[in-house]
């Protein structure tokens, strides 16, 4: 494990502990019929929480594989290991073994095609700038979550479209879990949190 999760385990568990402690001492409007789905400061809390928690998880596996050598794994241990991104158990640059890790470019070497991670974070900025300053008030929300949910999709499984067989199966998983989540997403906010949306 990088030494960095070290550090950027603990900035997680520490930002989401005071995001729910923050969120916990926000009003409830007791007073004035407020229950604890309408309390301001739910979404924000279990966000926190959410975030403490894979904060935990990223400071145990760094505290469990800590002593672990620091050599880059193969392909085939980087494919059994859990944990190790998608992106980068497929690489190939990875060696097929450690017999084949001099053939590994260096960092130098490397470019934006090989670190898809990097481009896969712009990507998502891009998609979540569009989506919140662009798509929502000026689309119903449930149309902006959709496309929202599937230009992601689509996206992140864009490796996997080699045949049009396949490429239509993608589409029609991304347009379906679009949906489920065009509807789900403002029904549980308006609804049971009886938030207005816009």
């Amino acid at each position: 494990m990088a030494k960095s999760d070290l550090g950027s385990s603990i900035i997680l568990i520490l930002f989401g502990a005071i995001v729910a402690y923050e969120s916990w001492r926000m009003p409830r409007f007791e007073s004035i019929g407020g229950t604890i789905y309408t309390a301001p400061g739910l979404v924000p809390g279990l966000l926190g929480l959410v975030i403490a928690f894979f904060g935990v998880i990223m400071l145990v596996r760094y505290l469990l594989h800590r002593d672990e050598t620091s050599a880059p794994p193969t392909m085939a241990e980087a494919v059994a290991s859990p944990g190790i991104a998608d992106d980068q158990a497929v690489m190939t640059s990875m060696p097929d073994s450690a017999a084949d890790s001099a053939l590994e470019p260096t960092a130098s070497e490397l470019t934006a095609e090989n670190q898809p991670s990097n481009l896969r974070m712009l990507v998502t900025l891009a998609l979540a700038v569009i989506f919140g300053g662009f798509l929502i008030g000026r689309l119903p929300f449930w149309l902006a979550v959709f496309l929202f949910v599937a230009a992601s999709i689509l996206f992140y499984e864009r490796q996997s479209l080699t045949s049009g067989k396949k490429v239509a199966k993608h589409v029609a998983i991304a347009v379906a879990i679009a949906a489920a989540t065009a509807f789900a997403v403002p029904f549980v906010f308006e609804e049971i949190f009886l938030v207005n949306l816009p």
